[in-house]
């Protein structure tokens, strides 16, 4: 069942490939990622040079999937901050 239910996930992920989402901060990951979620509770882990803030919506590029989850980086435009 649990096997069933993350392969859905990970077909779901895949339409939102190569798409810039809003992302709410969540919190920092001890291997360096930063990990947050989109409006639709995609769960996304940001790696990216620059350090966000939790909390805050950053506008980030989706680029691969990592088991059940999206592996995106901050697009460059205002800093990747959506709003201020």
């Amino acid at each position: 069942m649990l096997k069933l239910s993350n392969s859905n996930i990970i077909e779901y992920n895949k339409g939102y490939l190569g798409k810039v989402f809003e992302v709410l901060i969540e919190k920092k990951l001890k291997d360096g990622y930063y990990e947050g979620l989109t409006s639709n509770y995609i769960r996304v882990l940001i790696e990216d040079d620059i350090a966000l803030e939790k909390g805050k919506i950053y506008c980030i590029y989706l680029e691969r999937l990592k088991e059940n989850c999206i592996v995106g980086k901050v697009t460059k435009d205002k800093g990747g901050i959506c709003y201020e």
